[in-house]
């Protein structure tokens, strides 16, 4: 699967940087995902779109598989945030906000 867009939307706050919408192969849509920045270091990390379960603890609803991925939809994610903060919008990369 190859990323064909991404989009950014949420107001920082705290930790939180971003919301992120991840489009793959111009056919599926994977929403929510959470940039957050890292205490102490500045380094972002990301989270995956999660829901909460009846006895309060948290439970991820998509995570890649494999560390390759998770490695690839970060950079993926990360240069993308980086040009949608520098107002880029000739990347393929849309700065609107995620329908």
């Amino acid at each position: 699967m190859k990323v064909t867009d991404i989009r950014f939307r949420g107001e920082a706050s705290g930790r939180f940087v971003s919301y992120a919408t991840v489009i793959f192969d111009g056919e599926f849509a994977l929403h929510n995902l959470r940039l957050v920045r890292l205490e102490g270091s500045g380094r972002m990390m990301l989270s995956m779109p999660r829901r909460q379960r009846e006895d309060g603890s948290w439970i991820d609803v998509a995570h890649p598989i494999h560390q390759e991925f998770r490695k690839y939809l970060e950079d993926q994610i990360f240069s993308a945030y980086e040009q949608f903060c520098l107002g880029a919008t000739s990347n393929g990369h849309d700065r609107t906000e995620a329908q």
